[in-house]
């Protein structure tokens, strides 16, 4: 990762890069299956995280 990438994205930035709603991405978070990382009040997704999730929740032949 180049230091200009950004490592953490908004709620709905996360929404759009997993093609899922805003509101299912709150739910995973809500639920703890999504973990963020708290500044104040608000949340922001770590994109590592974000793409273990992805490859977690892989189903299918490899």
């Amino acid at each position: 990762m180049q230091a200009t990438e950004r490592r953490l994205v908004r709620v709905p930035e996360g929404a759009r890069i997993t093609g899922l709603s805003v509101a299912t991405m709150y739910r995973l978070i809500a639920s703890g299956k999504l973990p963020v990382v708290r500044i104040g009040r608000a949340a922001r997704i770590d994109i590592r995280d974000l793409e273990a999730f992805i490859a977690a929740n892989k189903t299918g032949a490899a």
